[in-house]
């Protein structure tokens, strides 16, 4: 029996689908893997996705709902990370975003409702033709100010640790502010090089797609608005309490560190935890949402933080 990381999740996964009567499919024709993957698209979620947030994973760089070489779309796939961050604020997109807001500690008193977008790009530099894609932004009206709350969702990708890219060259030149991150600075230049190459070291946490993403939300919000925005970085992942858990979490404090230095409000917390927030929150008033939750991904192999 496979026992590591991402071993659990996919069992908890094929074991969900199976409890419910689901048939999964095989990613790719070729692959060795068991399947993992839905039929249908509405198959892998608690309720249909809104063409509004069909339109913006189409406008996905990632492209989740589109197959690569005659492989299945990602957003089929029971353990992708989309997904799991679909079936938890897709909910209350269609319905009371402040509740969700409330449960990352964002809090209820503003004078607005907030609004949730998925894969929301926060170009860097102008001339780049990629931008950093956000799995989840949050976005709340404060009186002159804009508060945005961006989420990145891990489910399985982080196991096992793995060579990350270095961070380009090119995020260090002019366009590019860096004002009063000067600790988070120092980091990204510990692994800086081109793109396309990698470090020898293995980590489970990608520190150059969290700098980026927080470069990405100052850059675009700086350029939109004379009054600073007041941004929020949230790192959702899962813990299944295993020896690759505790080293991730370990670089994960460690990231949190360098972020505070440069007072940057950084907020990593684990799935099971958001859920169970929602779960003891929301248990009398959106029973059949919680009970899909509970049922999906508060796996009774993992160890809930």
């Amino acid at each position: 029996m496979d026992t590591h990381s991402i071993g659990i999740i996919k069992r908890e996964q094929i074991a969900w689908a199976k409890r419910h009567g689901i048939c999964l499919l095989k990613g790719s024709p070729a692959t060795k893997e068991e399947p993992l993957y839905v039929q249908r698209l509405e198959q892998n979620f608690f309720e249909p996705l809104s063409p509004e947030t069909v339109r913006e994973y189409e406008q996905g760089d990632g492209r989740p709902l589109r197959g690569k070489s005659g492989g299945m779309p990602h957003l089929h796939a029971t353990h992708n990370s989309d997904a799991i961050a679909a079936n938890v604020f897709h909910y209350w997109r269609m319905r009371h975003p402040s509740r969700v807001a409330c449960y990352l500690d964002m809090g209820t008193h503003r004078p607005t409702s907030p609004s949730i977008h998925f894969e929301k790009k926060f170009r860097i530099l102008p001339s780049a033709g990629t931008c950093p894609n956000i799995d989840v932004a949050i976005r709340h009206e404060n009186g002159r100010c804009c508060e945005w709350m961006g989420i990145e969702s891990k489910f399985t990708e982080t196991y096992p640790a793995k060579r990350q890219k270095l961070f380009d060259d090119k995020y260090f030149g002019p366009q590019v502010c860096w004002c009063g991150l000067g600790a988070t600075r120092k980091l990204a230049e510990a692994f800086r090089g081109s793109g396309e190459k990698f470090q020898t070291q293995k980590t489970h946490l990608d520190r150059g797609q969290l700098i980026k993403h927080l470069l990405g939300m100052r850059q675009c919000y700086a350029r939109q608005s004379a009054h600073a925005p007041h941004l929020r970085l949230v790192y959702l992942w899962y813990n299944v309490g295993t020896e690759e858990s505790r080293k991730h979490q370990q670089e994960v404090e460690c990231f949190a560190g360098v972020l505070k230095e440069d007072g940057v409000f950084f907020q990593p917390m684990t799935w099971q935890e958001l859920i169970s927030r929602i779960v003891d929150g929301e248990r009398t008033n959106h029973s059949a949402y919680v009970e899909y939750l509970k049922d999906r991904y508060l796996m009774t192999n993992a160890v809930p933080t």
